[in-house]
């Protein structure tokens, strides 16, 4: 789901805390997604607008390691 919300290139530039990410290659302070209006959006989505049986930290767990992996193309 947030591939069709962001590009690549948009989500490198994230990461959940908003710190200098262990993989980053460069100096540079990441955002932070969790901060967003659009991580509001995607957990109620999510949690209460569709049929999956899941929970806020499920969603929150699966958005930190799709960002984590996150590269630029």
């Amino acid at each position: 789901m947030i591939d069709h919300c962001m590009t690549s290139g948009l989500q490198y530039e994230y990461n959940w805390e908003g710190r200098l990410g262990w993989k980053t290659k460069t100096n540079i302070t990441k955002r932070g997604f969790k901060n967003t209006r659009l991580h509001e959006l995607l957990i109620h989505t999510l949690v209460n607008q569709t049929r999956l049986a899941t929970n806020e930290a499920e969603v929150g767990k699966a958005m930190m390691i799709y960002l984590r992996n996150a590269v630029c193309a």
